[in-house]
Parts: structure tokens; C-alpha cells; sequence
């Protein structure tokens, strides 16, 4: 709440157009949300125990232009897993994701043209950046109570850590143009 308020009232004089495209996207973002969560619960009641489910975050375009500067067309250059992980969650030198969802990833990756990157956001500060089929997790049954599961364990030293934005742009140029990293 103190930060919506403190960004109202940075700007009041500019006033709805300031603030509003900022609630448009959040609401788009819980209807996109609850819309998965829907479909996920839909099929797992019309098919019980027949599916699973998951999915690839986003996909890297770069954009073709003829000799004029005319938008020919674009070529898919890599598909990413987001993942956003609170800096006391990541213990040690190591890195935990969710083992099944991990090797389902790691199937449709195998099927893709293009390589598939997890894209693990550490508290905003650092940047784990890996292809799925160039790492060699081990998995574990870990925790107790809620977060007990099945998880992929790697090495952050197997890993590419960017620990800024510089080192960010710099690591992801190199996999866009150099493919699977």
C-alpha cells in the first residue's frame, strides 16, 4: 500500500494517466494468472490422471528486414523458464527448482529448434542463466511439511551467475547469438 501511495502521490498533478496503465497491466497479469489456473484445473477434471501441465515463459524473436528496411519476418532464437527466487532460498552455491517441472523442460526441450533457457531472477540483484540440456542436476527429495518435493539441485558454479545488468545484457548476447550455452 505505502508504495502505491507514495507512486499517486509523486505525480498527483499528472493524475489517472500516470498511475492507470500500471493497475491495467496488474489486473491483465491476475486475469492471465487465474485464466491458467483455470485451464490447469480444467483439465486435470475432464481428464483426471491422463495430463500434466506446464510451460514455456517466453520466447526471444529477432525481427528480418529486406534491403529497404521492410519488416520481412522473424526467427525464433531461444525460448526461456522464468523463475524468480528470494536470495535466503538460495543456499550455498546451490540451486533448487522443481525436479518434475524441471524434467518435463527438459523433454520439450529436446523437441524444440531452438534452445530453452531457465532464466532464474535471484532478488532482482543477480541472474542465473542455463540450458536446460547442458546441465547435469541431481535430484533429491528435500524439506519437510509444505515444502517438501522433488527437486533439481545444480551447481551454481556449473552455471552462468550475472551479478548485474551489465553482466546480464553481456551473458544473454552471447546465448542469442552464439545458441545453446
Amino acid at each position: 500500500m505505502a508504495s502505491r501511495a507514495t507512486m499517486v502521490h509523486t505525480l498527483v498533478e499528472a493524475g489517472p494517466s500516470y498511475y492507470d496503465p500500471a493497475f491495467d497491466y496488474m489486473e491483465r497479469l491476475i486475469k492471465d494468472g487465474r485464466n491458467r489456473m483455470y485451464f490447469s484445473r480444467l483439465i486435470e477434471h475432464l481428464f483426471y490422471r491422463q495430463y500434466k501441465m506446464t510451460d514455456v515463459d517466453s520466447l526471444i524473436f529477432k525481427p528480418r528486414y529486406d534491403k529497404f528496411g521492410r519488416f520481412k519476418d522473424e526467427e525464433v532464437l531461444a525460448a526461456f523458464e522464468l523463475k524468480f527466487k528470494s536470495p535466503r532460498t538460495v543456499e550455498g552455491r546451490e540451486l533448487e527448482l522443481n525436479g518434475g517441472q524441471f524434467l518435463r523442460i527438459r523433454r520439450v526441450a529436446r523437441m524444440l529448434k531452438v534452445p530453452l533457457y531457465y532464466f532464474v531472477s535471484i532478488g532482482g540483484e543477480k541472474f542465473v542463466l542455463f540450458d536446460v540440456l547442458n546441465v547435469k542436476p541431481r535430484f533429491e527429495k528435500r524439506h519437510d511439511g509444505p515444502r517438501r518435493d522433488y527437486y533439481a539441485i545444480l551447481d551454481m558454479d556449473d552455471l552462468i551467475v550475472s551479478k548485474s545488468l551489465e553482466d546480464l545484457r553481456t551473458d544473454l548476447e552471447l546465448l542469442l547469438k552464439g545458441g545453446r550455452g
